[in-house]
């Protein structure tokens, strides 16, 4: 790609899931991301927010297909925090007292 200008830092592509099949949406948010690995030479990191299960047979699926080239990783948000110790969740700072949302505006 000719003119290819990109922001210093990781690249990023966000979704909530990636079924088992699935349409031209996440098809193309695959594809794009791949397109933008090769032709950046930088790493593209999907990161999935539905809790999933089977997440390293999917990638190994979609790496099959063609639809997640090398450059392109998987992460889901959830996988990651599951994995994290107790003594990590130890120290996460939270607030009891907070009900609902806080709006602030004008």
């Amino acid at each position: 790609m000719r003119g290819l200008s990109l922001p210093d830092g990781t690249l990023v592509a966000l979704t909530w899931s990636i079924p088992r099949q699935f349409g031209g949406l996440t098809k193309s948010l695959l594809q794009r991301s791949s397109q933008l690995a090769a032709a950046s030479g930088r790493e593209v990191v999907v990161i999935t927010l539905a809790a999933q299960t089977n997440l390293d047979e999917e990638r190994v699926s979609l790496r099959e297909r063609g639809l997640m080239v090398e450059g392109v990783s998987l992460l889901n948000l959830w996988e990651d925090l599951g994995a994290a110790d107790d003594d990590v969740w130890a120290t996460a700072g939270f607030d009891p007292g907070i009900t609902g949302p806080e709006l602030t505006g004008p």
